[in-house]
This record gives C-alpha cells, structure tokens and sequence, in this order.
C-alpha cells in the first residue's frame, strides 16, 4: 500500500521486515519474491546500485530452486537498468546471452514476456531493426501477448520513420484492445499514435486520440499534460486562440492541485503561444513568472530554457544588451548541468544576435557550436548551423564561403523522410538568395518549398512560405501572381 502511495521508503521499511521473517522461516520462495519488490522500490528511487545488488540475488535464488523462468526475467531487468546507467555494452552481452537462454523456456507464455523484454531492451539501446526483428518472432509464440507485440512493433517502425507500417500495427493494436478491455494497452497505442500524428504533421488525427487519452481512467497522464499537447498542437496549427484556451483551463488545473512544477511549465508555454502572436508584453510577463518558480525550484534546465526564450524576445524586439544577458546566462546554466544539446540552441540564438552589430563573435560561437558533438549528430540541427554560418559571410559579404555553407546546409536534408523538413530547408534556401539579392532564385526555392510542403500532406502550409513567394515575385515584377499568394497568406494568419 506504502509502495502504491509513492511513500518508498516507508515500504522498504516494511519489506526488510518482512525479509527478516522469510529468511527465519526459510522459505527461499518468498526471499526471492521481496527481494525483487525492493528491487522495484530501489529503481524508482534511482538508485540502480542497490537495485541490480537485489536483483541478482533474487535472480540467484530462483535458479537454485529450478525457477528458470524467473531468473531469467531478473536477469533481462538487471541489462534493462544497465542501459539506465548507461554501461550498454554490458547490457548488449546480456541481453544477447538472455535471448539465447530464452529459447529453453517450455511455458510459452513465460518465453512471449521473456522475449518482449528483451526486445524492450534493444529498443532502449536505440537497435531499432533488431527490436523489431524480435517483436516480430516473439508475437508468434503466445497469442496472449499479441496486442503488446503490435505496440511495440508498431513504436519500432515509428522509431525507424516507417510510418505506414507503424500506424498499421498500432491501429490493429488499438482495435484488439477494445475487443479484449485492454485499457493499458489502449492507452499506450493511442499515445504513440498520437505521436505518429505528430511526425507525419497529421494534427487533426493527432488531437482526435489525445482527446480520448483524456476521457479514459486507465490513463496515467494527467489530464492537465493532456491538454497542454493538445494546446502546442493547435498551436502549429495556427489555432492561436483555441490552444491558449486549452493552456489556460490546464494552468486552472495545475494551480489547483497546488503542482508549482507544472504551473511553471504551462506559463512558459503560454509565454511561447504570446510570442508566436507578437504580444510580446504579455509573453515577457508568463516567461518572467514561470521563471521566478523554476528559480525557487532550483529546475535549472527549465531555467536555462525560460531564459533562452526570454534572450530571443529580446532578440525580436532590438534590444541586444538585454537579450544578451539572458542568453548569456542561459548558456552560463546549460554549461553547469552539462547539457550540451541546450547549449548548442543558445549559441544559435546568440549567433543570430551577433551579427547584427559584432561579426566576431558570431563566428566565434558558430565555432563552438560546431565542437559539440550534440550539432553533428542531429542534421537539421547542423543545417540550421551551416544556414547561420551563411548569414555570416553574407554580412561579411563574403559571398563565396556563403554559397559553399548554403550547399552544406541544403546537402544535409536533401533526402530527408521527414515530413517538413525538406520544405524548412528549401524555404532557408530561398531565404538566403533574397539576402543575396538574387529574386529569382529565391522565387524558385521558394515555390519548391510550397510545393513539398503541400506534397508532405501540411493539414495547414506555413503561412510565411506565401507570405515569403509573394514578396519575391513583386520583386520580379509578377504583381498578379504576388497577389494571389499574399491573399493565401493572409487567409491562414
């Protein structure tokens, strides 16, 4: 009861009790069972050390009672907590000896959970082909786990970007669970269906499974979470008023439940939704509150965040000495909790701010963005960081290098599966060819973009790519044309 209440340490106090007596009883069946309970406490207390110590002396214990089953399963959570404490290439032998074992299992029930968790484990390790490869054999063993096996086929092709093949399988996961009252595993497949939707900037479907998350009492998202996805995702649609509708409903929830937290995370949140529509008085405003809680939190990642977004404000806005100084104190907080993938989006940001009136140190943060492993990992990343590195030569007017770091950037997402991406890169393209003075060019990029927006299926086209193409062919004197894009833009603001 103390366990399902949160109150751990008040639970291991009564499991090492009963510990004492199961091992003055002698009953080794009952010594392995606690010792695997205070296993499950110790994990979710992060405290992985002790956890993996019971573990295995559980695990121990049911192979000296010819328990194989259950020692295995210990030893397939013991690789999963290795992942946890990042020592993978002792999870991968494991996990490898695991499978093997896992083969001599005669209770095919027991061998479907051995193996889903083993599949589970490459997941983790991000081996999404082989995860799948043994979702794929395991759903054949025991019909019983069948909707699990489809989830989690279904989140490996996601992984992989397969998206018809991962929507495949979680619809035919969601339609057994409704069959069969899985609630769980219902919840679970609109959750990742949810994100499919997301990916594939299907926001309509998107929304329409969050809606029954919330109405659903298997859910463990709390509604306010729900609503706040809900929220950011009409935002991208554009749906301004509608999103801050469902952000101000989940703060009244969060201020009622007393969560400081989540109310912290709701104001930036409607701080960002302000500073999408321009009001930026009323943006500054919610950021500087969320600030001053995660401040009295001590959430140093929420307040490198708040004050990242609080430095581009100022960006927008032309006041560079302010701007500065958030940013400069964000970049001080993400070096402190070694966070290096926000450190590259603050030295973006101040790259962006830099050239406007010290061309110097813009290069010189270009430059430490490029020495972080974080930008070279991720190729959107490292194309916005080429595409900045553009911005710099033409304000350098060295128009040669500026070329040469449009093509690296353009290079990077060319053959992105993405949805969007390619349209973003294309749109960055046309872009630095109006700065370049070069109309023409940037009407073609421009259209490209358009184009491949439309062809990814956009439920609604950034506005700006109209807005953008517009301009461009007033520039070269096709004035009926402008119209007509300029209109389209105008329909969607």
């Amino acid at each position: 009861e103390y366990q399902n209440d949160g109150k751990d340490d008040l639970a291991l106090n009564f499991f090492f009790d009963s510990l004492d007596i199961a091992r003055n009883k002698d009953d080794q069946h009952r010594v392995a069972e606690i010792l695997h309970k205070i296993a499950i406490i110790y994990n979710n207390k992060m405290d992985f050390e002790n956890e993996l110590r019971f573990l295995a002396e559980s695990s121990s214990i049911c192979d000296r009672l010819g328990r194989e089953a259950d020692s295995l399963k210990l030893l397939v959570s013991m690789n999963l907590t290795f992942i946890a404490c990042k020592k993978n290439t002792r999870a991968r032998i494991g996990l490898y000896r695991c499978l093997k074992a896992s083969g001599s299992i005669k209770d095919n029930r027991q061998r479907a959970e051995i193996v889903l968790r083993i599949g589970d484990g490459y997941y983790n390790l991000e081996n999404y082909k082989k995860a799948l490869r043994i979702f794929t054999k395991g759903s054949r063993i025991d019909k019983s786990l069948e909707t699990d096996f489809l989830i989690r086929m279904g989140k490996s092709y996601l992984a992989l970007r397969k998206y018809d093949e991962a929507e495949q399988h979680l619809l035919q996961a969601l339609e057994l669970t409704s069959s069969k009252e899985q609630y769980e595993c219902e919840i679970e497949a609109l959750e990742n269906l949810a994100t499919l939707y997301s990916e594939t900037l299907q926001y309509d479907k998107r929304i329409d499974c969050l809606k029954i998350i919330s109405k659903k009492d298997a859910s463990n998202t709390p509604v306010s979470h729900i609503l706040n996805d809900i929220a950011v995702t009409l935002v991208k649609q554009y749906k301004y008023e509608e999103g801050l509708g469902y952000l101000e409903r989940s703060l009244g929830i969060a201020r009622k439940s007393k969560d400081k937290e989540l109310e912290a995370f709701l104001l930036k949140n409607i701080g960002s939704l302000m500073t999408s529509t321009e009001k930026y008085k009323e943006a500054l405003l919610h950021l500087k509150q969320s600030l001053e809680i995660v401040q009295s939190l001590n959430l140093l990642e929420s307040e490198c965040i708040i004050l990242l977004s609080l430095g581009s404000i100022y960006a927008d806005l032309l006041i560079y000495s302010k701007a500065e100084l958030y940013l400069n104190a964000s970049l001080k907080i993400s070096k402190k909790i070694n966070n290096n993938a926000l450190r590259v989006q603050v030295l973006i940001e101040l790259c962006r701010l830099y050239p406007n009136y010290d061309l110097k140190k813009a290069e010189a943060w270009y430059k430490q963005c490029l020495r972080l492993p974080e930008a070279k990992k991720n190729k959107l990343l490292l194309s916005n960081i080429y595409g900045l590195n553009c911005d710099i030569k033409i304000h350098k007017n060295d128009l040669r290098k500026a070329r040469t770091s449009l093509r690296k950037s353009f290079r990077l997402v060319k053959n992105s599966k993405i949805p969007g991406e390619m349209a973003g890169a294309l749109a960055r393209r046309a872009g630095i060819f109006e700065q370049l003075g070069d109309y023409l060019n940037a009407e073609k990029y421009s259209r490209k973009a358009i184009k491949d927006a439309e062809k990814d299926g956009l439920t609604i086209p950034n506005p700006d790519y109209y807005l953008f193409l517009g301009k461009c062919l007033v520039f070269n004197r096709k004035v009926i044309q402008a119209n007509k894009y300029l209109d389209k833009s105008i329909a969607i603001y």
